[in-house]
């Protein structure tokens, strides 16, 4: 029987990605690379994200740092876990993407708030539902700071979107080698 993680094991999980020296953060990196390739090489190119968008998405540095901090705490979380967490591949990233993608335009029709919506209604069925509660939380907007997340509203959606598409991918049996 697969146990969850835990609420206390994402929050520990973070502190501990939050905390990297500088110095050490690349060799985080290179473990998810030597993980995660897929994944990695993915996070890369987000401004080349696969949804039929009219307005072009080109993060700033900061969001596509964010991006990465939350999708590197995801993969540890997992990796560290009792789950078994297969190597992702393109086929079966692309294989999620498009069962997202019409998740996402119906989203876009019903506006900015969908997203977050969403991802709170289907936590309770969800494999892993600290680590989809990590994720909405990072994209909750928080009172005492204007500025959280450091990702501008009008691409909440996608990126809350991003993350789920990458925690499913990293749940999801490899059928597609």
């Amino acid at each position: 029987m697969i146990s969850y993680i835990t609420q206390k094991h994402v929050a520990n999980t973070m502190d501990e990605v939050a905390s990297t020296p500088p110095d050490d953060a690349s060799y985080v990196t290179d473990q998810m690379m030597e993980e995660q390739p897929v994944l990695v090489e993915y996070l890369y190119r987000l401004d080349d994200l696969p949804f039929d968008l009219e307005e072009t998405i080109q993060f700033s540095d900061s969001e596509r740092d964010y991006i990465f901090y939350i999708c590197i705490v995801v993969w540890k979380a997992l990796s560290e876990s009792a789950r078994p967490t297969p190597t992702v591949t393109w086929s079966g990233l692309y294989s999620v993407i498009a069962e997202f993608e019409n998740q996402f335009a119906e989203m876009v029709k019903q506006g900015p708030g969908a997203a977050t919506g969403a991802a709170i209604q289907f936590i309770e069925q969800h494999p892993e539902p600290e680590l989809l509660r990590f994720i909405t939380d990072a994209m909750r907007p928080r009172p005492d700071d204007p500025n959280f997340p450091p990702i501008r509203q009008e691409y909440h959606s996608i990126v809350n979107l991003l993350f789920q598409i990458i925690l499913t991918a990293m749940l999801r049996p490899n059928n597609y080698n």
